[in-house]
């Protein structure tokens, strides 16, 4: 009983953190209808700037001060410089700027203090309180925590019930039209809700951060909870965020007092998914969440390789040779570009060394993995953070394959396929009910749960060391590398091709119309969550077979290899390389393989260490992230696309006349 009570003292405490996290992610969402993804890295840069202080001597509570000063700033300038100019487009392009964001707020964070862990200190003992004899689970600076985060809410309430600025920040969320010919500044009104929103997120990084130890990322878990508990309660309500924040504290702190530390983000994702299931729009929203979606903007409409078509007539300036030279039919085009890059790519292999041949075949499996995504995040509009999760799958059942039933690689590559489609017959069935941030929330949560369970059942999967897994020994004196780049090339094409002609079917043709309007693709005879489950099973097998050909590359499966950061990466670089083109999809594989190569070269030459070569590889994704959806959404291929369409325009003029 003693132990259910202290469990009890300490989700309360932490359940008040992630509240306060969660009433800044419900502010941001009310006012401009977006899920601020970095307010975890940019509470974590807030309160390296108070640690800081403190080090220096500074007075406790004048860092304390200066923290919140800083992260209102901060907000402020987020909204004004990166949300503005995406916030009137769909709910796909302001997510991945706050993913960008987050990406190089963590790298920043990295050079300017570095990677070490580091412990805070607090005004306030932390030591328990006696009760009745008894030391509880309960210290002074826990009942800072719960006075701090209820202050914050009660301030919160009553600036937008019983001040002239809350109401005109209501009025600019709600009514923004309405609030400008009454005169309201909307544009400063959702400026001070970010702001203020970021004083919430940096307020809790400085009450976690003496709990626990401070680096670059310590707050990636806080933000998961917090953001499950803003969806359990409702994106729309303040209140419910508390009320989320505590239900979600104490569930995790009761899954890591009985079942281990190990399970406490996979069980906030099942409390998160069983009660999305039951209430998919939170417990004390009004709204509806399937009202939310809305297809990405600047989206193109996936085509496949086929599109190299266009590119062919460009480069060739023959456009009349170059169409009759290629066939019609969908199925022999798309045969006959993978067999002539193929070729290309076989030639090519055999003038790499073999660490140039392992890039050539790490470009490739991060092709499958994007490709897959491209299906279900550009073609059929669902926003997925849980792809590595789909890709760990893969790996551990085709490690598991090889190491104890020594089968052929085929199989073992079917094999992933098919549990990596299972699986997302699962998600997809969540999916069904779920659109837009409730759905990006919950597959978020899977992306930081699943590796867990790698750790806690460590005798079938290794534990954090993962299970080794044996390459498969190349024919006669073919370089092992050479060889694996060929297995990875290849299975790269095949995907391609059933891709291509997968979009140009009635199924690619049902993605693309649920996509675009939910409401008349069931009016025309289109079953929409048959579509977006097919949607997910497609997009986790291509993530299937990416993760059982990285577990090959690699020589191991383990959780440290597809943590949340590898879903965010896959995500750069389809939105990179171009969402909706399978050729982007490549693009996609080449940046994210060949970025950390050039920033390790940049960072060589300006003599900084491997840890910093890193930050500034997370800096560089981050910010093309920002720079591509802002500038170009429709990414590179959309660019060129652009291009190609205006050259071949120009071709057919200057013919014409």
């Amino acid at each position: 009983m003693n132990r259910f009570f202290d469990l009890t003292l300490n989700g309360i405490t932490y359940g008040m953190i992630y509240g306060a996290v969660a009433l800044g992610l419900v502010m941001i969402w009310r006012a401009t209808r977006v899920v601020n993804f970095a307010a975890g890295a940019m509470a974590t840069f807030t309160t390296y700037v108070a640690a800081t202080l403190i080090d220096r001597d500074i007075p406790y509570w004048l860092a304390f001060a200066v923290a919140l000063a800083t992260g209102f700033v901060f907000g402020a300038v987020v909204e004004r410089v990166l949300v503005r100019p995406v916030e009137n487009k769909s709910f796909l392009n302001p997510i991945i700027v706050t993913l960008g964001l987050l990406i190089v707020v963590q790298g920043v964070t990295g050079i300017l203090w570095g990677g070490q862990f580091r412990s805070v200190s607090g005004f306030f003992s932390q030591s328990g309180i006696e009760v009745g004899g008894r030391q509880v689970a309960f210290s002074p600076f826990d009942a800072f925590v719960l006075g701090a985060v209820i202050g914050l809410a009660l301030l919160l309430l009553a600036l937008f019930r019983a001040t002239p600025v809350g109401l005109r920040m209501r009025a600019s969320a709600f009514a923004p039209e309405v609030a400008r010919l009454l005169g309201v500044r909307v544009g400063r009104a959702l400026t001070l809700g970010w702001a203020l929103a970021a004083v919430a997120g940096s307020l809790a990084g400085i009450l976690v951060a003496p709990k626990v130890l401070l680096y670059p990322n310590n707050m990636d878990a806080v933000l998961v909870f917090a953001l499950t508990a803003a969806v359990i309660g409702g994106l729309d309500s303040p209140i419910g965020a508390v009320v989320g924040g505590l239900i979600t504290g104490l569930a995790i702190s009761y899954v890591g007092g009985y079942l281990g530390s190990s399970l406490e983000t996979m069980g906030a994702f099942v409390i998160l998914g069983v009660i999305l299931m039951l209430r998919p729009e939170g417990i004390f929203s009004r709204r509806q969440v399937r009202a939310e979606s809305s297809p990405p903007a600047g989206h193109a409409t996936p085509t496949g390789l086929s599109k190299a078509t266009a590119a062919a007539v460009v480069l060739a300036g023959t456009p009349g040779r170059v169409l009759a030279a290629i066939p019609r039919q969908p199925m022999l085009r798309h045969l006959l570009f993978a067999v002539l890059g193929g070729g290309v790519l076989f030639v090519l292999s055999l003038t790499l060394s073999p660490f140039q041949n392992y890039h050539l075949a790490t470009v490739a499996i991060y092709t499958i993995a994007v490709a897959g995504l491209t299906i279900l995040t550009g073609a059929n509009g669902q926003l997925s953070l849980g792809h590595g999760a789909f890709m760990a799958v893969g790996a551990y059942v085709t490690a598991l394959l090889l190491e104890h039933t020594g089968i052929p690689l085929v199989l073992a590559l079917l094999a992933s396929c098919a549990a990596a489609a299972v699986f997302g017959i699962v998600a997809g069935i969540a999916a069904a009910k779920l659109r837009g941030p409730y759905l990006a929330a919950l597959t978020l949560a899977l992306a930081v749960g699943l590796p867990e369970l790698a750790v806690k059942y460590s005798g079938t999967f290794g534990g954090e060391e993962g299970i080794g897994v044996t390459p498969p020994q190349p024919p006669g004196d073919v370089d092992p590398q050479q060889w694996l780049a060929w297995i990875c090339v290849a299975a790269a094409l095949v995907v391609l091709i059933v891709l291509a002609n997968l979009m140009r079917s009635r199924f690619g043709r049902a993605f693309r119309a649920v996509r675009d309007d939910e409401v008349s693709s069931a009016l025309s005879g289109i079953h929409v969550a048959r579509t977006q489950v097919l949607a997910f099973v497609v997009s986790g097998a291509c993530a299937g077979v990416a993760g059982a050909l990285l577990a090959l590359a690699t020589s191991i499966a383990n959780p440290g290899e597809f943590a949340a950061t590898l879903s965010i990466s896959l995500l750069a670089g389809m939105v990179i390389g171009g969402t909706g083109s399978l050729i982007g999809a490549w693009v996609g594989g080449l940046i994210l393989v060949y970025v950390p190569e050039w920033s390790t070269s940049l960072a060589q030459q300006f003599s900084l260490s491997s840890g910093q070569a890193s930050n500034l590889a997370l800096i560089l994704y981050g910010a093309a992230l920002i720079v591509v959806i802002i500038v170009a959404p429709g990414g590179i291929q959309g660019v060129l696309r652009r291009i190609g369409g205006e050259t071949m325009a120009r071709v057919q003029q200057q013919q014409q006349t």
